[in-house]
């Protein structure tokens, strides 16, 4: 679809159904952002990643949430989108260190963890 502005300039529209999934993890940052950076570009998609504080009883940590959108740009089926947010935060447990990951959608929140540190 095309729509042009008052100055005649040409814009393009795609799009698909809305679709967003987010993985929480604690962790580094740095190496949070440079996980997602390296596995955005092996799967052609985009990911946005939000440098957060985790406070809960007992404690706080710092961390990530990675956006994963159904984006125009970069389309995907719903179910490849699920798949990868759940292999991206299992990645992402074990690249960093972490005991934990979760992942939520708008239908289901999926707790990732290592089963030995929750025995």
């Amino acid at each position: 679809m095309f729509i042009e502005n008052e100055d005649y300039e040409v814009f393009g529209f795609e799009e698909l159904p809305t679709y967003e999934t987010k993985i929480y993890i604690s962790g580094d940052p740095s190496s949070i952002k440079r996980i997602c950076s390296r596995e955005a570009m092996i799967h052609e998609l985009c990911v946005s990643v939000t440098e957060t504080d985790f406070v809960y009883n007992g404690g706080k940590e710092i961390g990530a949430v990675i956006g994963i959108l159904n984006y125009p740009r970069f389309p995907k089926e719903i179910t490849w989108l699920d798949t990868f947010a759940v292999n991206l935060a299992r990645i992402l447990v074990k690249e960093t260190h972490q005991k934990s990951a979760t992942v939520v959608n708008s239908t289901k929140t999926t707790w990732i963890y290592r089963k030995s540190s929750y025995n």
